[in-house]
C-alpha cells in the first residue's frame, strides 16, 4: 500500500524494539466501494494496509458507512456497516446495519446473522473478545441486545429490554449500558440493575481490565469521566477526570486498557488500567497506546467519482514524542478481503425487508 508522509522521517515510529512491538493502529474509511477497515502495525513502522472492505451485493451506494471496535486481543474488529442511505429511515438506521468480524492479521471476514443500529455507540467491545450489538426501534418499544464471542464469531441469543438502552458493552458482570440517567447492568432476562446514577445519559462507555467501566456524564458544557464497578454494587463511583464537553474523551486499547483523551481540567487518581494520553478528544488510540489516529478522512478533490474507492488521509500522532505523520492510503491496495465478493444478497438486501 502506498503511504505518503507529509512529515519526513519515522524516528518516533521506529523506537527501540519496534520490530517486535505488537502495537496496532486502526481506523475506518467509507466510500462507494465499501467500508474499509485500515490497520498499521508497529512492526512494519506503521505502514497502512486494508484489512478488509465490507459491502453487500445488490446495493448501489454512493458511500458505505459504519462503526467498528477492536477486541481486547487487538486481533479482531467487530463492524456494523450499511449504505449511507440507510440513515434516512428510522427503521433501517435503528436495526438495518449489517455486521461482521474481521481478522486483522489475515483479513478474513466472517459475516454475522445480526442486524443492528448505525448509532455511534454500536457495536461495543469489552476487555476480552466479547462485543455487544444494539438493535433499536421506537416503534418496537424495546431494545434488543446481542452478545458476541468474536473469537468464534458466535452470537448469543438476543436479550430484549423494555424501553431504550444505549452504549451497551460486555463485562465480566454482564452487559452494562446507559438507561436514562443511569448506568445499568442487564441480565439474560432483560432486567436492569442500577450500577451508577448519572447526570444525563452516560456515553463513551468503556470496560477496563480491572472489572470497572469508565464513562462520561454531562454537566452543562462540562463532562466528568466516571468509573464504576458493575460487579460490586457497594463500591464507590470515582471521578478520574473532568473537562469541557468538547474537550475530554474516552477510548479503549488492548486487554481492557482505557485511555482518557483530549484536554482535562483535572485528573484524579487513576487505576492501573486507565491512562491519560496527549491526543485529540476523538482520537483512536492504538492497542498498545504508542500512537493515536487523530484524523481520518477522504483525500483528493471533492468532485471525485462517488461510486469509486477514494484514498484516505490519516494523521498519526506519536504519543511519546508528539510527532505527527500524515499518510495517504489507497484502500484498494493490499486488501485482505472484500466481503461482497461473489456472494448472494443477505436478508435485508433489496426485496428482503428489514425488521
Amino acid at each position: 500500500m502506498r503511504d505518503r508522509l507529509r512529515d519526513q522521517g519515522r524516528g518516533g515510529l521506529r523506537a527501540a524494539g519496534w520490530q517486535r512491538s505488537t502495537d496496532r493502529a486502526w481506523t475506518t474509511s467509507g466510500d462507494g466501494d465499501g467500508f474499509h477497515v485500515l490497520v498499521a502495525d508497529a512492526s512494519t513502522g506503521y505502514t497502512w494496509r486494508t484489512a478488509a472492505t465490507l459491502s453487500e451485493p445488490g446495493f448501489e451506494a454512493d458511500q458505505w458507512i459504519g462503526n467498528a471496535c477492536v477486541t481486547g486481543s487487538g486481533k479482531r474488529a467487530v463492524v456494523v456497516y450499511a449504505p449511507r442511505i440507510f440513515t434516512n429511515r428510522d427503521r433501517s438506521a435503528g436495526r438495518g446495519g449489517f455486521s461482521a468480524t474481521v481478522d486483522l492479521d489475515t483479513g478474513a471476514v466472517t459475516e454475522l446473522p445480526v442486524r443492528s443500529s448505525l448509532a455511534y455507540f454500536n457495536p461495543g467491545c469489552g476487555a476480552g473478545e466479547g462485543a455487544v450489538f444494539t438493535e433499536e426501534g421506537d416503534d418496537l418499544g424495546r431494545t434488543r441486545l446481542t452478545r458476541l464471542d468474536a473469537s468464534t464469531s458466535a452470537p448469543a441469543r438476543p436479550v430484549e429490554v423494555e424501553g431504550q438502552v444505549t452504549s451497551a458493552v460486555p463485562t465480566a458482570a454482564g452487559v452494562v449500558a446507559a438507561s436514562g440517567s443511569a448506568l445499568v447492568r442487564i441480565d439474560d432476562s432483560g432486567n436492569r440493575t442500577r450500577v451508577a446514577a448519572a447526570t444525563g445519559s452516560p456515553f463513551m462507555v468503556r470496560p477496563d481490565a480491572d472489572g470497572g467501566v469508565v464513562f462520561l456524564e454531562r454537566l452543562g458544557d462540562r463532562v466528568r469521566a466516571r468509573r464504576a464497578l458493575p460487579g460490586d454494587p457497594r463500591a464507590r463511583v470515582t471521578t478520574p477526570a473532568t473537562g469541557g464537553v468538547r474537550d475530554l474523551g474516552v477510548t479503549s486499547g488492548r486487554a481492557g486498557s482505557v485511555f482518557l483523551t483530549g484536554k482535562a481540567d483535572e485528573v484524579g487518581a487513576l487505576p492501573r488500567s486507565v491512562v491519560k494520553v496527549d491526543a485529540a478528544r476523538d482520537a483512536l488510540v492504538s492497542t498498545g497506546g504508542r500512537v493515536a489516529v487523530e484524523r481520518s478522512g477522504w483525500a483528493g478533490p471533492p468532485g471525485a467519482d462517488p461510486g469509486a474507492a477514494r484514498p484516505a488521509e490519516v494523521e498519526l500522532k506519536v504519543l511519546g514524542t508528539g510527532e505527527r505523520l500524515g499518510f495517504t492510503v489507497d484502500p484498494t491496495t493490499s486488501v485482505g478481503a472484500h466481503a461482497a465478493s461473489g456472494r448472494e444478497p443477505r436478508p435485508g438486501s433489496p426485496g428482503r425487508p428489514v425488521g
